[in-house]
């Protein structure tokens, strides 16, 4: 089925049906809905959205499905031995007064891939998500909520079965017991927990392994409990967990953006400290389809971030703090640093020049930088003109009032020498004076 945009209404009432003739839309054979437009299948009935029997199947690509309500198990969806997928697509703001606020499943696997389960409410656990076994990669689970069971973002319960969460974000579920509660065996890599309430992120009541992870909680323990095994490169605000495979880290708090939303999904990016380029075998993709790893620091070795979401490399904003012509101690370390420790213009230009972005020089406005440092016709800006071989923008005051800044070449040299590697260059509000071309 192919859905056009907008927001598809269910809303003839009445619920046990199971002939789609009023409440949730019952499948009885394998479906595929397809939206174009990213559209929305909303109930207005008290039932759930969609009802998948044995013998049937659902893909959902590219939708939403909202605001089912559920007495019983499934607020949004629920499947009985049967297969539900996601892709790009979004289960939220449904509640079931038993298991699996957003969705249930009994006997399926539930495949979720750029995909987002958020603000549902399972009163008997599994606020987000209730399934026999799951499949999921690239995506988040957000906002879910239980009060009477466990697993308010994810509750997995074959204890026979084999499940895998890969590059997801599992971040401000609200709960007792677990974030995530596991049955069976559970393989966790690439994944961050962050801001959950519940006291253990995992439960491995089965077992569970966990590798290249982040696991951050407002309570103290906050970690895990049960069976739950490291395989390496892991970093916990706490200790619960008690990672000790190659590479882990404990006790230690990342320093992070704020968790926030992109497009669908909820993400929580590393960008500096413990989590940046520290962390090892990581899948080819990060959680929005970023390829991994990225040499965040430029320190020549791209190595993994720890988590869902890899670091890209930031572009400089450098500030000029001195006229004093002096030359960058380390280039291409992401900072702007004399022997004196201070910010000159041929240090910035040298820095940006090591540095693989467009960059951003600022310099003060009533100001003359004077290139005081000699020797014409070499081309790595330590002397002489300032060698721009990387895309960058110089730029004074930006409007307003005469041009004040000036950058001076003392008739020793050009001022500026622009490489045809370089990319886009612009000079912003600057006045350029005593240059001389050798």
């Amino acid at each position: 089925v192919n859905l056009p945009s907008g927001v598809h209404m269910l809303d003839l009432a009445g619920s046990g049906d199971d002939l789609s003739a009023n409440g949730d839309l019952d499948l009885t054979r394998p479906f595929r809905i397809v939206g174009t437009g990213f559209p929305a299948i909303r109930q207005q009935a008290d039932d759930r959205v969609l009802d998948v029997h044995p013998g049937g199947s659902l893909t959902l690509n590219g939708l939403r499905v909202e605001q089912g309500d559920a007495a019983g198990d499934g607020g949004g969806v629920r499947a009985v031995a049967a297969d539900v997928e996601l892709v790009g697509s979004e289960v939220r703001l449904s509640h079931a007064t038993g298991m699996g606020g957003g969705l249930f499943l009994n006997g399926g696997t539930f495949t979720m891939v750029d995909s987002s389960v958020r603000s549902n409410h399972g009163a008997g656990g599994g606020g987000g998500v209730s399934a026999s076994r799951v499949v999921i990669d690239r995506s988040s689970f957000a906002q879910n909520t239980t009060f009477g069971g466990s697993g308010s973002a994810l509750a997995i319960t074959d204890l026979g079965g084999s499940s895998t969460i890969a590059a997801t974000t599992i971040g401000e579920n609200n709960g007792p017991g677990a974030t995530v509660l596991a049955a069976g065996a559970l393989a966790i890599t690439d994944t961050t927990f962050v801001g959950n309430t519940a006291a253990w992120a995992v439960h491995g009541v089965g077992s569970a392994t966990v590798g290249n992870s982040i696991v951050l909680s407002k309570t103290a323990a906050g970690g895990c409990r049960g069976d739950v095994t490291s395989l390496g490169n892991n970093l916990q605000s706490g200790t619960s967990c008690a990672f000790a495979g190659p590479n882990d880290v404990q006790s230690t708090v990342p320093v992070v953006d704020k968790v926030e939303e992109v497009g669908l999904q909820l993400r929580f990016r590393p960008i500096a400290g413990p989590a940046l380029d520290a962390g090892g075998n990581c899948a080819a993709l990060d959680q929005v389809g970023t390829a991994r790893p990225i040499d965040a620091d430029n320190d020549g070795v791209a190595t993994c971030d720890r988590g869902a979401v890899e670091a890209p490399l930031t572009p400089l904003f450098l500030a000029v703090d001195t006229t004093v012509d002096a030359v960058d101690v380390d280039p291409g370390d992401g900072a702007c640093a004399t022997a004196a420790d201070e910010c000159s213009l041929r240090a910035a230009v040298q820095e940006t020049n090591a540095w693989p972005t467009a960059d951003t020089i600022h310099l003060d406005p009533a100001t003359t930088y004077e290139l005081t440092l000699a020797g014409a016709s070499e081309d790595a800006a330590a002397t002489g003109d300032l060698d721009i071989t990387d895309a960058l923008v110089i730029a004074s005051e930006l409007e307003g009032g005469p041009v004040s800044t000036v950058v001076t070449a003392l008739d020793n040299d050009r001022a500026f020498d622009v490489h045809a590697s370089s990319g886009a260059v612009e000079l912003l509000r600057l006045k350029i004076s005593g240059s001389q071309a050798p």
